[in-house]
């Protein structure tokens, strides 16, 4: 069996740059470091998983109606822990290319779980991409079957993929 340590608990009035120092930040270091990364956000329907992974109410709204264009810099300071993720992994990728001429590719998924289902948010056929499956093989990787993912170039298209992401999720009404 495999134990989890308690890494603490936020503050509410903490600032969504501080959540992603403190929260996220080494995840993204490792990750392009040439580590696995996994940022994972649980917890009750309404209990503000959107809003540290993504932003507030503005930041979805932007990035849902977005369809590739120039976000305003006073949305972009409300950021949550994706698009700082996403800005931080860029600036390395294009720091290396810049020093090295290296040729790197980039892939991405966007899951959901909802109801015990893991679903594929960005499946080109959003029946195939529900309650998929998830197997271990022999050498301990763990493989989703039936999720594709999606070679990626620029932040903005990865905005445009949280868009619909964001569309496809499953959301429940709080009591």
């Amino acid at each position: 069996m495999t134990k989890f340590t308690f890494d603490g608990i936020l503050d509410s009035d903490i600032s969504q740059e501080e959540a992603y120092e403190i929260t996220s930040k080494s995840t993204v270091a490792s990750l392009l470091g040439g580590f696995n990364g996994t940022i994972f956000m649980y917890g009750q329907s309404g209990s503000g998983k959107t809003y540290t992974m993504l932003g507030p109410d503005p930041v979805v709204d932007a990035l849902v109606k977005n369809d590739g264009g120039e976000i305003s810099e006073e949305v972009q300071v409300m950021y949550g822990v994706i698009p700082r993720a996403i800005i931080d992994i860029f600036t390395e990728i294009n720091r290396t290319i810049e020093a090295h001429g290296a040729e790197i590719q980039l892939k991405i998924n966007y899951y959901e779980i909802y109801q015990e289902k893991f679903n594929d948010l960005l499946a080109t056929n959003p029946s195939m991409g529900r309650d998929l499956k998830l197997r271990e093989q022999k050498n301990g990787q763990v493989v989703i079957l039936g999720a594709d993912p999606i070679f990626v170039t620029s932040p903005g298209e990865i905005f445009e993929l949280l868009t619909v992401g964001q569309r496809m999720r499953k959301t429940a009404s709080t009591n």
